[in-house]
């Protein structure tokens, strides 16, 4: 366990360390003109860069996308339940301790789907008025 934590904070370090040496390559030539054209701040405006349509469409997919997986995880985790609830009742007392031991990884993989399609929609929401 303690080697995959080595490993683990070793990859999140170097990822770090990686995503600082990022270069730009924009830099003004001389008079402080980009391409012919004189860099003025106060011109800038960048909605007319902006497609809005694309990304739209981009918001419908990721929608329809994370709201099928939510349903499917709904329905997968109702009908497991189910299933554990008629196995606990109908088991013996060697099977009930069988299915009291399993019932983390079920409440941890229910709570992984829901939250898994929950985050990228908080953070989508969050980002998208920057």
């Amino acid at each position: 366990m303690k080697r995959i934590i080595k490993i683990t904070l070793f990859l999140i370090v170097f990822f770090i360390n990686i995503a600082q040496f990022s270069m730009v390559y924009a830099t003004p030539t001389k008079g402080g003109d980009i391409g012919g054209k004189s860099l003025n701040p106060t011109e800038w405006d960048p909605s007319k860069y902006r497609d809005e349509s694309e990304e739209k469409q981009l918001n419908s997919r990721a929608k329809i996308i994370t709201t099928t997986i939510r349903s499917g995880g709904i329905v997968v985790s109702v009908v497991s339940l189910i299933v554990i609830g008629i196995k606990e009742m109908t088991a013996s007392v060697e099977e009930k301790s069988v299915i009291k031991q399993a019932m983390p990884g079920y409440i941890l993989g229910a709570i992984m789907v829901f939250v898994m399609t929950t985050i990228p929609t908080l953070i989508y929401e969050w980002v998208k008025d920057i």
